[in-house]
């Protein structure tokens, strides 16, 4: 069977009448199908609204004395959004800094992005515009008046997905690493503010070395001195690490849970990466993937876990089974020039936004496996894993026939995903559908 006719059976089936009563968003889906015949993926592009953040992270650029203070013009941000629509862009996210810190703007530029169709929305936040009334306030009348108008704007708003970022499980290092004490009570006591309103916020653990409390002497020996590595207790505190993220995530009343990769090196216009807290040996990531892909397997029936099976599984083994397709489908916007580049790790300005030749773009050869940068790694291996299925079958079928681990956890990501409701943050879990994955 030729390629042209295998695509065809693929595109047959999904747009079967069964499949689009069982599969939710199947008319989504057939429009995905379409494009990924094709050879693309649905665009998508982070827009770093601004520079400016209240938190004073150590392994963040921003918010840091010092460091510099940028906002794109909101004219800038709107004219972004329409390109984005006009040129298929389904997915957008609005990052700083600190968005929130742009309260009003940050509606409207998401309200923009609805009208223009763009269908996945996100936006992401240290949870300081919680924290604020709640140092005001405390747990007084006043506090939850305070939240429940901002979830009425944010509920009013075609916003698909909010996450909200932490460093530690330890409550006390997360609030002293971001200088905002009592962050974490204001979370707490919001999410249900938010639920009412079918609003569910994801958490976002950024895996650094303060993952459950400061960092030990021995890993920080072991970090500067490979021979003084101690691989079998580094493990144990990842592992124990991981299982307190996902236990105080359910405690705190998340139900969306994400892990951004660490990233090594403070490169390219996002600041988010430290020498410090990030820098891990090939070794320590091993682990850490290891570890993180086991225990997400134990609560992915109780938590929407963000992370694909396929990616873990890729990183584990220290290498991606897709090129990146950022500077291709993907895009980051920084707000120091205002500028378009492949993603927030790669110094090379590509030009103004609404110049760019997107069509030219997508159809170039992607070849960058420098990084792990989540917000582009877990969609590439997983939907473009799937992409280069449909659109190369004959050249990449084989491959995955005579690989079993890889098959299985693309067809485990496919229902786990669905189950998920793709991870949207307007609609509560489905429990009953998620209890079909729980660990034998």
């Amino acid at each position: 069977m030729d390629k042209k006719k295998i695509a065809r059976v693929v595109y047959k089936g999904l747009r079967s009448r069964v499949a689009r009563k069982a599969i939710p968003l199947g008319q989504d889906l057939l429009r995905l199908a379409k494009q990924f015949v094709k050879g693309g993926l649905p665009g998508q592009v982070i827009v770093q609204v601004t520079t400016a953040c209240e938190a004073a992270c150590e392994q963040c650029a921003y918010g840091r004395a010092g460091s510099i203070k940028k906002t794109i013009p909101e004219e800038k941000v709107f004219e972004i959004i329409d390109t984005a629509a006009a040129n298929r862009f389904q997915a957008i996210s609005f990052t700083g800094g600190e968005p929130f810190l742009l309260y009003r703007r940050l509606l409207r530029y998401i309200q923009r992005a609805g009208e223009a169709g763009i269908k996945f929305i996100r936006t992401g936040t240290n949870a300081g515009f919680l924290q604020r009334p709640y140092k005001r306030f405390g747990k007084s009348q006043a506090f939850f008046d305070a939240v429940s108008r901002i979830a009425d704007d944010i509920a009013a708003t075609p916003l698909r997905n909010l996450w909200i970022s932490v460093d530690s499980t330890d409550v006390d290092t997360h609030e002293a690493n971001r200088n905002l004490k009592g962050v974490i009570n204001a979370i707490s006591l919001s999410i249900p503010i938010f639920a009412e309103r079918n609003i569910f916020p994801a958490i976002n653990l950024g895996i650094n070395r303060l993952i459950d409390g400061p960092c030990p002497d021995w890993e920080i020996e072991g970090r500067d001195d490979p021979k003084k590595f101690g691989a079998e207790r580094f493990e144990k505190r990842y592992r124990e690490g991981f299982e307190g993220y996902f236990q105080l995530c359910e405690e705190l009343g998340f139900t969306i849970v994400g892990v951004c990769y660490p990233m090594a090196e403070q490169t390219g216009m996002y600041g988010a990466a430290s020498e410090t807290l990030t820098n891990y040996s090939p070794e320590e990531l091993s682990l850490i993937f290891k570890v993180l892909d086991e225990v997400a397997r134990r609560f992915r029936s109780r938590l929407r876990i963000t992370s694909p099976s396929t990616a873990l599984y890729y990183l584990k083994q220290g290498t991606a089974g897709v090129p990146c397709s950022g500077g291709h489908d993907y895009f980051f916007i920084s707000a120091v020039d205002g500028m378009t580049y492949p993603c927030g790790y790669l110094d090379q300005c590509l030009g103004e936004f609404k110049e760019l030749d997107f069509e030219r773009l997508r159809k170039e050869k992607r070849t960058c496996t420098k990084c792990h940068w989540e917000c582009f790694f877990d969609p590439d291996q997983l939907i473009g894993t799937v992409r280069q299925l449909l659109a190369h079958p004959v050249s990449v079928m084989p491959g995955i026939v005579r690989n079993p681990a890889l098959r299985n956890r693309l067809l485990f990501d496919m229902r786990y995903f669905l189950a998920c409701d793709f991870l949207d943050g307007r609609r509560p879990p489905n429990y009953e559908k998620l209890s079909r994955f729980a660990p034998a």
